[in-house]
């Protein structure tokens, strides 16, 4: 009779985690990154959506302590570099603002002079290629004997147009990027497949 003892769930659920095999230091590592890197991602992307001051940039890290902390700040840093580009200027010059809070020690003012150079620099040869573009396709449109202050030629492919504006500028954000990831301590996290 006592041989026939119904099992509670916890014996069943203890009886196979006792079966399974113990995880290495490096798959620990990993399954902490893959929990802890997409909430420092998250904090980057409420920082960018104004959701979040910059002073709030600390106070959310402090949520977690040691090697979480680390592993947030990083994705936080990375998320924040990535979110540099050419087509939001402000959103790039906010993120920078946010990698200059949690890098304190190292300045980075000159690489935000750099980058907001290099976002008027875009926009002003972007302008200037758009308004060319637009006298081209009106004289084009004339040919054709549309004419008249009406008639605005639409230039929603002028930005794609040019490409050589957008990779020569895009090359400069780039090593822009890479420094600013450098000197804020950013390393490239090892992404593990899902």
């Amino acid at each position: 009779m006592d041989k026939e003892r119904i099992k509670s769930a916890f014996e069943i659920a203890m009886e196979r985690v006792a079966g399974m095999p113990t995880l290495t230091a490096e798959e620990l590592a990993r399954q902490r990154e893959l929990e802890y890197a997409p909430r420092g991602e998250a904090i980057a992307e409420r920082y960018l959506r104004n959701a979040l001051r910059e002073a709030d940039l600390e106070l959310e890290l402090r949520r977690y302590e040691n090697e979480e902390r680390q592993i947030v700040r990083k994705a936080l840093l990375e998320a924040l570099c990535g979110a540099i580009g050419l087509e939001d200027a402000d959103r790039s010059i906010r993120a920078i603002a946010g990698i200059q809070r949690l890098a304190a020690a190292v300045d980075l003012e000159d690489a935000k002079r750099e980058s907001e150079s290099l976002f008027a620099e875009f926009t002003m040869e972007t302008e200037k290629r758009s308004a060319a573009l637009m006298e081209r396709e009106r004289g084009r449109l004339e040919a054709l004997g549309i004419a008249g202050s009406a008639v605005k030629p639409n230039l929603q492919a002028a930005r794609h147009l040019d490409p050589e504006l957008r990779s020569g500028c895009a090359m400069k954000l780039e090593e822009l990027k890479q420094r600013l990831q450098k000197q804020a301590g950013v390393l490239d996290r090892v992404r593990y497949p899902a």
